[in-house]
């Protein structure tokens, strides 16, 4: 009788602290998104309030202009990262070329990251494809390569490697920042776990999340522990 009023309270404590836990994520998330969207509509507000006295400025609207896309694609990004990490979409395989999503997820990722200097590139790839759905690895390349360039906001730089194994592509991206620290390495694909101070702390875990879907795996190692790259990315190859 004890040993199954023991297992009972393990039971109801483990459901208690279950509960406990989703109940600080969706806090979390809330938080979160409460901060990112007030800080778009505070701006596009005030915006808002100087279009009749001030529209017929040049700097104005180009000022206003920058502002509305600017918002638009951070609150499409949250969007996107909150649906793919839920789950919440549809997929439908395709053959891609891996050198023209790593330039496309470049191009997103440019317009995502405000930086001092434009980041600078350097990618090699073979001519290697895969099969999978073209606008979720878009979305996890792009989350990859915003992460690298906001580790170094004033002069960002990026180099993706390459590798072939077998019937796998293996991407490397190493970038010109701090590098991943023991604790960073081991929690970076964490959903919300962040070391800045804007943002879900979603960008790793919605690429993890995605690479996985699409049978591959990402890996995140500390700046001394690997030498090939910070990030790496590997996904079967097209046959």
């Amino acid at each position: 009788m004890a040993t199954i009023e023991d297992q009972t309270e393990i039971r109801r404590a483990r459901e208690i602290a279950l509960t406990d836990e989703r109940a600080q994520v969706t806090s979390t998330i809330a938080r979160r998104l409460a901060h990112e969207i007030r800080n778009a509509v505070t701006e596009l507000s005030t915006m808002q309030q100087l279009i009749p006295e001030r529209m017929e400025e040049p700097e104005f609207r180009d000022t206003l202009q920058v502002s509305l896309r600017s918002h638009t694609t951070r609150i499409t990004r949250l969007s996107d990262q909150l649906s793919y990490i839920t789950g919440d979409r549809e997929s439908a395989g395709q053959k891609v070329l891996i050198r023209d999503a790593l330039a496309a997820a470049v191009e997103n990722a440019s317009h995502y990251t405000v930086t001092s200097n434009h980041p600078s590139v350097e990618a090699d790839l073979p001519a290697v494809s895969v099969t999978v759905d073209r606008s979720a690895l878009l979305c996890a390349l792009t989350e990859i390569i915003i992460n690298a360039f906001q580790a170094n906001p004033t002069d960002p730089k990026l180099r993706v490697s390459c590798r072939l194994e077998q019937e796998t592509i293996l991407l490397g991206f190493s970038d010109n920042g701090a590098g991943f620290t023991k604790e960073g390495s081991k929690r970076a694909t964490e959903a919300y776990f962040t070391t800045r101070i804007v943002g879900l702390g979603l960008g790793l875990a919605v690429a993890e999340t995605i690479i996985k879907r699409l049978g591959g795996n990402l890996h995140i190692y500390e700046r001394s522990q690997n030498g090939f790259a910070d990030v790496t990315l590997s996904l079967p190859i097209s046959s």
